[in-house]
C-alpha cells in the first residue's frame, strides 16, 4: 500500500466523513506516550492520567493516577470497571508483596464507573513504592488482579513534562526549586452545546460539514478554545464523526464578537498550499503549537505529520505558521523511527 503525500489528504477533506471509518469511542490524544507496560494520556488542558496495562485476573479493574493541571493539584488513585463496580469490602494494594495501601470500599469516592482515592498522604506513599517496585497486586472484594509496574517512573516524567511541572517543586519524579507553574489559560470544549453560537449549526445539524458525531464521540475528541492575546481566541473543534485512525479538527479565531476560520499552510505536490483541517492533533498550549499527523494507514507507519505555531497575526485574527513537515509513502509496516524522523519536505533544506 502506497500513501500518496497530500494528494489523498487534500482530496479528503471534503468527503473525510463517509471515505473514514473511524472507530467510535477512540479519544483523540492530546497528549500521549506508552513507555513499557504504562501509558499517560493527557487532554487538551494538560490533565492527565497514568495508566497500568491491563491487569492478570478475570475482569481486572482499570488502575491509573489521575492529576489535573491546576497548580495546586494532587494525584489520584482510579479504579475504572467494565462492569458492575463493587460497593462494600476492602480495596488493598501491595507493591512486591509488601502491603502500601488498606481501605474500606465505602470511603472511596464514586465518579461515574471508577472508584476514586483522594488521601495524599496515602497516594504520596503509594507512588514512592510504585517508583521502586515491580508488580503491583491488587485485591479488591475477595479479587486479586496483577499489574506490571515497567515504566512507571518513565510516566511520572512523562505526565510532569506534559504539565510543566518538571524541575518543580510540584513534580512526582524530577523535582527542583522552581514554583508550581499556573494551570494553563484554556478551556474544554466537550459537548456541542459549548461550542459558540456563531458556529455551532455548523456541528449540530447532522448535514452539516461538521455534523454527524454522537455526543459521545464529540466528548472523547474533545475541543478547547485559549487565549492568544487580549481579547483574541483560538477555537479548535472535532469536525465529523471519528473513523478508524483518523480525526479531523478545524479551527476558528475569535476577536470580541466576530469569529472565522483558520487554514493550515501545508506542502503539496505543487508547492505551499492551504488545507481546512488538522488530522489526529496534540495541542501545547505553553508553546502554542499544534501537532497533527494524518495515518495513511491503521498502525501509523505511513501519512503526514505536520507541526504549526499559533500566532496573533495582528489583524485581530489568529493565524497559523507551518514549523515542519514530513511524510512517508510506503505503508510497509516499516515506522522509520516514528513520525518525527520522516522525510522532511518543510522547511526546504539549505544548500
Amino acid at each position: 500500500m502506497f500513501f500518496k503525500n497530500h494528494g489523498s489528504r487534500i482530496g479528503a477533506l471534503s468527503g473525510f466523513a463517509t471515505t473514514f471509518l473511524l472507530l467510535a469511542g477512540s479519544p483523540s490524544q492530546a497528549g500521549y506516550k506508552q513507555i513499557r507496560d504504562v501509558s499517560v494520556l493527557c487532554d487538551f488542558a494538560a490533565n492527565c492520567t497514568l495508566s497500568l496495562n491491563a491487569g492478570t485476573g478475570e475482569n481486572a479493574p482499570g488502575i491509573g493516577l489521575y492529576r489535573s493541571s491546576k497548580a495546586d493539584s494532587i494525584p489520584e488513585l482510579r479504579l475504572s470497571f467494565s462492569e458492575q463496580m463493587p460497593k462494600t469490602g476492602k480495596l488493598e494494594i501491595l507493591v512486591d508483596g509488601k502491603p502500601e495501601l488498606d481501605t474500606n470500599i465505602a470511603a472511596l469516592k464514586v465518579r461515574n464507573n471508577e472508584l476514586v482515592y483522594v488521601d495524599e498522604a496515602g497516594v504520596a506513599k503509594l507512588i514512592g513504592a510504585m517508583k521502586n517496585g515491580q508488580k503491583l497486586q491488587l485485591k479488591l472484594a475477595d479479587k486479586v488482579s496483577g499489574y506490571s509496574l515497567s515504566g512507571f517512573v518513565g510516566g511520572l516524567i512523562y505526565l510532569d513534562e506534559q504539565q510543566a511541572r518538571d524541575g518543580t517543586v510540584a513534580a512526582l519524579q524530577v523535582k527542583g526549586t522552581k514554583p508550581a507553574p499556573a494551570a494553563p489559560d484554556i478551556t474544554l470544549i466537550e459537548t456541542v452545546e459549548q461550542i459558540p453560537e456563531g458556529i455551532r449549526k455548523d456541528f449540530s445539524d447532522d448535514a452539516a460539514t461538521c455534523g454527524g458525531a454522537s455526543p459521545e464521540s464529540f466528548r472523547l475528541a474533545g475541543g478547547f478554545v485559549t487565549k492568544i492575546a487580549d481579547g483574541l481566541n483560538l477555537v479548535g473543534l472535532p469536525c465529523g464523526a471519528p473513523g478508524a485512525y483518523n480525526q479531523p479538527y478545524v479551527f476558528y479565531s475569535r476577536y470580541e464578537n466576530r469569529i472565522v476560520p483558520v487554514s493550515l499552510p501545508v506542502i503539496s505536490d505543487d508547492g505551499p498550499t492551504t488545507t481546512d483541517s488538522a488530522w489526529n492533533i496534540d495541542w501545547n498550549n505553553r508553546t502554542r503549537t499544534l501537532t497533527g499527523f494524518f495515518k495513511g494507514h491503521g498502525i501509523g507507519d505511513c501519512g503526514t505529520y505536520d507541526v504549526w505555531k499559533a500566532v496573533d497575526s495582528g489583524e485581530g485574527r489568529v493565524s497559523f505558521v507551518l514549523k515542519e513537515e514530513r511524510a512517508k509513502g510506503d505503508c510497509d509496516g516499516n515506522y522509520a523511527g516514528g513520525p518525527q524522523n520522516w522525510p522532511a519536505s518543510w522547511p526546504p533544506k539549505t544548500k
